[in-house]
Formats: C-alpha cells, sequence, structure tokens
C-alpha cells in the first residue's frame, strides 16, 4: 500500500491488491456522529459480507462499565443487529489507544471511527482521536465526518 497527496493536498492511498474486509470495528462514543459511524460500518460490512465488532471506550477511571456496556447494546440499529458479533467495552488511558489494541485484539482489518471536523482552536485545544486512530492503526480507517447541523457548538 502507498500514499500520495493529490494536487488538492488530499491522501490517496492506492494497494496494488484488496482482498476486502472480513472483520469491522466501529469504534462509538455515544456523541452525534454515532449513528452515522454505525451506517458507514453497515454499509461496509454488507458490501463486504464482514462481520461488526462495536466498541466503547472508557476513561480508566470509570470503574463501571455497565451503564456504557447498556448504552452500546440500545445503540445498534435492529438492521444492522445480524450484522454484529461482539459488542465491547474497554477502558483506556486514551480512546485512540483503546481502539487500536482493540481492533488488534479482534482481529479487525478496517476501523470505523466518527470526527467532530473541528478545525482551528478546538482542534488544537481537543485534538482528534480520529487523526491519532490514523496515525497509529495497523490497518485502513474510515473516518466519519459527523454533518455540520449535528455538530456540538466549539
Amino acid at each position: 500500500m502507498t500514499g500520495r497527496l493529490s494536487a488538492r493536498g488530499q491522501l490517496v492511498v492506492e494497494s496494488g491488491r484488496m482482498t476486502g474486509f472480513r472483520r469491522i470495528l466501529a469504534a462509538v462514543d455515544f456523541s452525534p456522529p454515532t449513528a452515522e459511524v454505525l451506517a458507514a460500518a453497515g454499509a461496509f460490512a454488507r458490501a463486504w459480507q464482514a462481520r461488526l465488532v462495536l466498541l466503547h471506550v472508557l476513561p480508566l477511571r470509570e470503574k463501571d462499565t455497565g451503564g456504557a456496556q447498556a448504552e452500546l447494546d440500545a445503540s445498534v440499529p435492529q438492521a444492522l443487529a445480524d450484522l454484529v458479533d461482539e459488542r465491547r467495552v474497554t477502558r483506556s488511558l486514551a480512546a485512540e489507544l483503546g481502539i487500536v489494541e482493540e481492533a488488534r485484539q479482534a482481529g479487525a482489518d478496517l476501523i470505523v471511527v466518527g470526527t467532530h471536523g473541528r478545525t482551528g482552536l478546538p482542534h488544537i485545544r481537543l485534538g482528534s482521536v480520529a487523526a491519532r486512530v490514523i496515525e497509529n492503526a495497523p490497518v485502513p480507517v474510515l473516518a466519519v465526518r459527523v454533518p455540520p447541523a449535528a455538530r456540538p457548538a466549539s
């Protein structure tokens, strides 16, 4: 797999051989992009006849995962239920570290994450979990950008 920048400054990834996706990890945080992340992950899973692993990462200080597990279970649309193999809640020092580690453990060959599309000072101040996942992931990452109308105020 090689990458290059297009004339517009966008990264173009070229792969000499694409074999498809068998296991897709969709990371959700229950924010506005969650529905779009699940829809995109489901579309890829159907197109590639892949299975889904849904993930929510909690901070290490969180002891109880039960509430997050219940919310994760409830966030799955009925139309995707047949594609889901696992629904995982884990704790990690940082969300991106948890996502990358769980992708490795799950044997995922694609990660789907949401991004709020922040720019400028909010991006610098808050950073981007999606960008850090892309930098550290051992597999391709699909970043789903939330529509501007659904973005939280910065």
